[in-house]
């Protein structure tokens, strides 16, 4: 090689290294604290919402009869909605995949 191209390879290494290291700065000073999903559905995941509530129109779960409506009202806690969800074997985006809700897994509903 010339000394043209070694001083070509020489600067895009420098430049690859400079982009690297501002881009792992860029990474280290993300905040980790965001929630994710940033927007929590109003009803489980295939559950259609109405005005009157949330309806499961598939009738997914394990009983349907208890798990054919959500029990609680708009200001229930997560943690409610995640034993509910968990309980009746539903998916929930956001409520059943977040292990930091609550510590209670599954509650019965008898």
């Amino acid at each position: 090689m010339n000394s043209f191209q070694n001083t070509v390879m020489i600067v895009a290494i420098v430049i690859l290294i400079i982009c690297l290291i501002a881009i792992g700065v860029a990474l280290s000073g993300h905040s980790s604290s965001d929630v994710f999903p940033p927007v929590i559905a109003k009803c489980p995941d295939y559950w259609e919402a109405s005005p009157s509530g949330c309806i499961n129109t598939y009738n997914l779960g394990y009983d349907v009869g208890k798990c054919k409506t959500v029990p609680f009202s708009e200001g229930a806690s997560n943690c409610q909605r995640q034993s509910w969800a968990r309980g009746c074997n539903l998916t929930w985006d956001g409520i059943t995949n977040s292990d930091d809700l609550c510590s209670v897994s599954t509650t019965s509903y008898s």
